[in-house]
């Protein structure tokens, strides 16, 4: 049986930790400076288990001097060298299509040198994780692909760019412990889903949340307003 990992703590600190969650922009740039918390959510959510993160930045901002710049919540690279762009989300505003359109287009112009064959251009992904049911129509999980229409058949193809978006809703109930599901959910839905709980591993990544959160506390920090 495992060791409780949390004992240690003040059970003052941790009914504070426990107030805040991943949407509170500071606390969730506190816990994925921690390699090991954003290796394991970019594990669900991409649904590999084996998915390693071999880079990443946190609040990273990226100048455009002949436009708009933007700042990534999470920019990621695994090893093999897909592209992450993570934006966790708690104003609808701040999620529209158009939005994860442009910082698609950025990502893409910041990992490119002059002279660079464009063919050579890595898969990316840039995941909006939402407070709400941005899209509307009930899922876990929107996968958003670009399609070329076949005029003969009237039917469309995958435009295989390598360029996907992906919408997390926050707010679709739990599906890991037999809750209802709806269509469009994650594949770790699925049995894999097993690897994520009661693991020493696991254990010990949210006991490094803790220490994060605890590091957190102590400089001051308190669950933040919503952003815009």
């Amino acid at each position: 049986m495992l060791e409780d990992p949390f004992k240690k703590y003040d059970p003052q600190i941790l009914e504070i930790v426990r107030s805040f969650r991943l949407l509170d922009d500071d606390f969730m740039t506190k816990v994925f400076e921690d390699k090991a918390c954003l290796e394991l959510m970019l594990q669900i959510i991409m649904d590999i288990p084996t998915l390693n993160v071999e880079s990443f930045h946190i609040q990273d901002s990226l100048k455009n001097i002949q436009g708009r710049s933007v700042r990534f919540d999470v920019w990621a690279e695994d090893d093999t060298h897909t592209q992450y762009n993570i934006e966790i989300q708690r104003a609808d505003k701040g999620a529209g299509m158009k939005r994860a359109r442009y910082n698609s287009a950025m990502l893409d112009a910041n990992i490119t040198q002059p002279g660079d064959d464009c063919q050579a251009l890595p898969k990316t992904y840039v995941i909006f994780i939402t407070e709400n049911d941005v899209l509307g129509k009930g899922q876990l999980c929107y996968r958003v692909e670009r399609k070329y229409r076949v005029e003969r058949t009237g039917q469309y193809e995958i435009f295989d760019d390598d360029a996907h978006i992906l919408y997390v809703n926050a707010a679709y109930e739990d599906t890991f412990n037999g809750a209802r599901k709806a269509d469009g959910g994650f594949p770790s839905e699925k049995p894999g889903a097993d690897a994520f709980s009661d693991t020493e591993a696991t254990s010990e990544i949210f006991q490094r949340r803790t220490e994060r959160s605890w590091d957190y506390v102590q400089s001051g920090g308190r669950p933040c307003q919503e952003r815009s």
